[in-house]
């Protein structure tokens, strides 16, 4: 992963061939957004393939971090993310990581599994 910096709060940072683009100042205010959310069951959709299901049990500025986390690829399987988050909203998380920690700036969305509409 390389980092360039632009000014103050603005970053951009290549992981594996892909450029991102950071605004340090919407992570934190994220971090304030998200205080409800501690200690729940949540989707983290990220700018990714994966998307990360699990406990969101603490976050920094850099990371969330996530237990009993069920981290799906969407390139190994035929459904959308959106197909797959349905399917756990209807048959429950199925973890296949005990913990994980996803940085924060490839997420893109964070969602209670409870808020999900089947």
């Amino acid at each position: 992963m390389d980092w360039l910096m632009f000014g103050s709060f603005c970053v951009r940072f290549v992981c594996k061939g892909e450029c991102f683009n950071v605004n340090w100042g919407e992570v934190l205010m994220l971090k304030q957004k998200t205080a409800g959310y501690v200690n729940k069951v949540v989707v983290l959709d990220t700018s990714t393939k994966w998307i990360y299901i699990g406990t969101l049990v603490e976050e920094d500025n850099s990371f969330f971090v996530l237990k009993e986390v069920d981290a799906f690829d969407v390139s190994d399987t035929a459904l959308s993310k959106q197909e797959y988050v349905r399917m756990v909203k209807k048959d429950g998380v199925a973890p296949n990581r005990s913990k994980a920690l996803v940085l924060k700036t490839i997420v893109t969305g964070i969602t209670l599994v409870e808020d999900i509409l089947i």
